[in-house]
């Protein structure tokens, strides 16, 4: 499951699929107030990072979080 959910993510740098995290990223902050830019940032590329950072702040596991993305 680990290599599908960072295959799905690792696509998240082309101009379209970056407009398209830049509106999950909307979605994701008015339904969970508690998650911040900063939480939902990926700097140099580090998606598992900024991943387990949102995984710790709402509290989810993995598959949890990959199905939240994949609903949005």
């Amino acid at each position: 499951m680990e290599k599908s959910y960072l295959n799905k993510l690792a696509s998240l740098n082309s101009p379209v699929k970056n407009n398209n995290w830049n509106n999950k990223k909307r979605i994701l902050k008015a339904k969970f107030t508690s998650l911040t830019d900063a939480d939902l940032r990926f700097d140099d590329g580090n998606k598992n990072a900024m991943l387990s950072k949102v995984q710790v702040r709402l509290g989810i596991t993995k598959d949890e979080l990959s199905s939240l993305l994949a609903s949005l």
